[in-house]
């Protein structure tokens, strides 16, 4: 093993612990954060205001609506994205399949949350 692949597998550790200890923050939080109320609007309006709207807009607006939640959310999608840097799909899969094992009750909702959020790293596929 040379140093880079050592450095890789490190980290790629440290990710898994990260990741278990959001997955079972975010599935622990038992009441979501309040939304805010902005009153009747149609859905339409809704989405014109959401399309109309830019990409940090849009991510301000969730961590808005769910501080604890989005930013839980964001971190997994983050930490996806490094595994796929450092081990592309098979590194995301072992790790998946690690931190969804630690606890077998709730192994469908660690699935979920995680399959959702890395949705588009690489050729995954939520």
């Amino acid at each position: 093993m040379n140093a880079r692949t050592a450095t890789n597998l490190s980290e790629a550790q440290q990710i898994e612990r990260a990741l278990e200890l959001l997955v079972t923050t975010a599935l622990a939080s038992k009441a979501p954060w309040p939304r805010r109320f902005e009153g009747a609007r149609s859905v339409g309006a809704i989405l014109q205001d959401y399309l109309a709207s830019t990409p940090a807009q849009q991510a301000a607006n969730a961590l808005i609506d769910d501080p604890v939640g989005e930013s839980l959310r964001q971190s997994v999608s983050t930490l996806g994205m490094r595994l796929h840097e450092i081990g592309g799909m098979k590194l995301m899969g072992e790790v998946l399949d690690r931190v969804v094992s630690t606890d077998p009750a709730t192994e469908c909702h660690r699935e979920g949350l995680i399959d959702h959020r890395w949705s588009g790293i690489g050729e995954w596929m939520g």
